[in-house]
Order: structure tokens, then sequence, then C-alpha cells
């Protein structure tokens, strides 16, 4: 097999020879380094600061009222005095007064308000958190697979300088329709061409 620099490798059956021919061909593409599996997580990446305005809006309303009535009345009366001798009143006085009220209040008020303060806002990003390779092994097992499951008239082929295989597939060969009159005819014409063939000698004419 070494012998060989260029091979072309069709559908295989047997482990050994699937791993043989396998190597040979794929050896220049294994990769120890090939990733198989990676795994990102979400975590913020960033803050980003915005502007935001913030709108308050306030209503009040009261109403009170309240009503009073009062009564006020008096009585005096006076009279004159002389040493210890008292004298009888001789003036009078009374007095009578009503008072009433009502008051009613009312208030109504209205606010608004804005405020305009920065936020800062959270930028999500993937990160990577791990990374599987794949072993030579498996890459060898899915090579030898590939080699098993080829269809008819399809094959691998790494000629000399090539470091990757590459696929190919034969052309189906049509027969066309002949007679042996026909393949004699065209076979003869083909012998003459070539310097070194010799007709074979006819049995039926040698004693």
């Amino acid at each position: 097999m070494e012998n060989a620099s260029s091979k072309v490798v069709f559908r295989l059956t047997h482990e050994e020879n699937l791993s043989a021919m396998a190597k040979w061909l794929f050896m220049g593409v294994m990769n120890p380094d090939e990733i198989k599996h990676e795994l990102y997580s979400t975590k913020v990446m960033e803050y980003r600061e915005e502007m935001r305005t913030s709108v308050s809006r306030g209503r009040s309303t009261s109403t009170g009222g309240g009503a009073f009535t009062g009564t006020t009345a008096g009585t005096s009366s006076s009279g004159s005095a002389s040493g210890n001798e008292q004298f009888d009143a001789n003036s009078w006085n009374e007095s009578l007064a009503n008072s009433a009220g009502d008051s009613n209040t009312w208030t109504e008020s209205e606010s608004q308000s804005e405020t305009e303060s920065s936020v800062l806002i959270p930028v999500f990003g993937k990160e990577l958190s791990h990374v599987q390779f794949r072993s030579l092994e498996e890459q060898l097992f899915r090579s030898m697979a590939m080699l098993f499951d080829q269809r008819e008239r399809h094959g691998v082929a790494r000629m000399v300088g090539m470091n990757a295989p590459v696929s190919i597939v034969t052309p189906e060969v049509v027969k066309m329709p002949s007679s042996p009159e026909r393949t004699k005819r065209f076979l003869d014409r083909h012998y003459k061409k070539l310097p070194f063939a010799l007709p074979r000698r006819d049995k039926r004419n040698t004693v």
C-alpha cells in the first residue's frame, strides 16, 4: 500500500481496511483542536446611560363652612347715696342684643412637576463559557463511517501532493449495441496501428 502514492478508495466493509485507509486518506485533515461544541452564557456586558424624564401631577379640593347664633341681655339700676343713707334707685337700664353669622370657604389647587435623571441600562450579550474538542478517535471513526456508507461508483481519492482527499464519482458506462463482426473489425483496425502487434495464426491453415 505504501508504494502507491495516489489512491482511490471505494466502499469498504472490513474494519481493518476501513481503519487503514481512513488514516491514510484523512490524516492530513485531522485536527486535535477541532471544536465539537461551544457553550455560551448570557451576562451583562456593559451599561448604557440614558436620560429619563418623570412627570408627577396633583390636584386637591377642600370645602368648609360654619354658622353661629348668639343672644346677649343685661339689666342694671342706679341710685344715689349720701353718708350712711341710701335712697331708692331712680334710674334703670335694660339692654338686649342678638347676633348671628354664617361663613363658607372653598379652595382648589393643582400642581405638576417634572424631574430629569440619568438611568443605567444593562446591555446583555453572549460570552463563551465552555469548549469541547473532538477527539482524534472520533474523527477517525467518522472517516471510517464515510467510507463505509459510500454509494455505488462513489469514492474518495487523494493524489500525490494533495493534503486533503476529494470525493469522486465514476460515470455510468452505457453498453452500446454491437455484434461479433463489428467488434472484430474494430480490433483489426486498431491492431494495425500498433507496430508490435502481430496477427494470430489461424490453426485451420496449419497442417
